[in-house]
């Protein structure tokens, strides 16, 4: 069991720094697609599409790592 949670442990310590870098890019994105729906409903649109992508990247990574080990 230790094993097991020290390679989750090291999983999510690889991913802090995507996490981070991701995090700012959503804000910013958000901000951004804000920003355009009056002017660009379009790609405000476009640019949500890609939000929701990064978000089903990060829901697969959760899922990932919450998941129990495979019994060997």
């Amino acid at each position: 069991m230790k094993a097991t949670a020290k390679k989750v442990e090291k999983k999510m310590t690889d991913k802090a720094e995507d996490w981070t870098a991701d995090q700012k890019a959503f804000t910013d994105g958000m901000q951004a697609a804000k920003d355009m729906v009056a002017k660009d409903p379009a790609g405000a649109k476009a640019k949500t599409d890609e939000l929701k992508a990064m978000i089903d990247k990060w829901d697969a990574t959760f899922k990932e790592l919450s998941a129990a080990p495979a019994k060997k």
